[in-house]
């Protein structure tokens, strides 16, 4: 039985956490969030103990694991301390604000033979899996362009606040990141970032951002934002054109973040078109479930490595600087 310690009480610590609970062989073992009230009410939904403080969930022995799911700001200060305290850490996307932030990680996970993944969620994604294996073997053809969009209502902003107010970073490296990151799976890291425009909202984040990444032979254009209305659900979609045809992966969440519907197709160059629609796989729990086999030693962590999250994170940067031209 693994005991699983919280670091974050909002709404992504509130899925992974029902996500861990849900799992056998796993037991909660409290939550430390910044909003007792928060905190309080995750852990009447999933057990466990209230900590005063992260340190404290991190120092507690009987803590095998620590889950990262606090604003990024904070994220290589309580993975660093989680890791050389001896616990395996989960931790949200994006890895960091910054690459020094990220090598610190990376390094406090080598010197203490400890498992540190990264939330990179499509990776453990079956039906991006799929997507990806039908590129690699080349049953697409040469890549011509690709499209991806990530955009979520503004329901989950307190009302009358902004984006920057919730702590949640901004459209490039919490939203734009999970795109990047799968691109650079398949096609591995990029010439660079060939534009970027966008919109920033009234305190230090960035609510809307376009932009043109170079994959070395063709361009991926990646959007990401805050919708205005609160009516709007969190969708992604992927558009993938190759000489083989086009592929279109839209996937559409619920306002709980539940199972989201999902469509697949690939319309080829020979007029056929072929559909597959995934039904109620719960991407958090997949993620969730990786990492607990890691720490069991049933899986490689290298899919979700600090690795490569820390590659996304260069683009992410480079694409900042290019919205700052």
């Amino acid at each position: 039985m693994k005991r699983i310690g919280i670091i974050g009480a909002g709404g992504q610590a509130r899925r992974l956490g029902r996500a861990f609970a849900a799992l056998d062989g796993v037991r909660i073992g409290g939550v430390a969030g910044r909003t007792t009230t928060n905190a309080v009410g995750l852990i009447g939904d999933i057990g466990g103990r209230f900590y005063q403080a992260p340190r404290a969930l991190i120092d507690d022995a009987e803590v095998d694991a620590v889950v990262v799911a606090c604003p990024t700001a904070l994220h290589c200060q309580y993975v660093v301390d989680a890791l050389d305290s001896g616990k395996h850490v989960f931790c949200e996307t994006p890895i960091a604000e910054t690459l020094a932030d990220a090598d610190r990680m990376i390094a406090a996970a080598a010197r203490n033979d400890r498992v540190l993944v990264i939330g990179l969620v499509h990776r453990v994604e079956s039906i991006y899996r799929h997507l990806r294996q039908m590129i690699l073997k080349g049953g697409l053809g040469r890549p011509l362009w690709v499209t991806t969009e990530r955009l979520i209502g503004s329901f989950f902003l307190p009302a009358g606040s902004i984006l920057g107010d919730t702590h949640y970073g901004d459209a490039i490296f919490e939203l734009m990141a999970f795109d990047i990151d799968f691109l650079n799976w398949i096609f591995g890291m990029p010439r660079g970032v060939v534009a970027a425009h966008g919109t920033r909202d009234r305190g230090d984040g960035t609510d809307y951002v376009m932009a043109t990444i170079d994959y070395g032979g063709f361009p991926a254009h990646c959007e990401a934002g805050i919708v205005n209305s609160d009516a709007y659900s969190f969708t992604t979609r992927l558009r993938l054109n190759c000489e083989g045809g086009l592929v279109e992966l839209d996937c559409r969440f619920p306002k709980d973040f539940s199972a989201p519907a999902v469509d697949f197709v690939w319309y080829r160059k020979d007029g056929q078109a072929e559909t597959q629609t995934p039904k109620g796989y719960d991407p958090f729990a997949a993620e969730c479930a990786y990492f607990i086999d890691c720490v069991n030693g049933r899986e490689d962590p290298e899919l979700l490595s600090p690795v490569a999250a820390r590659e996304a994170l260069v683009v992410c940067l480079d694409v900042q600087a290019a919205l700052a031209r």
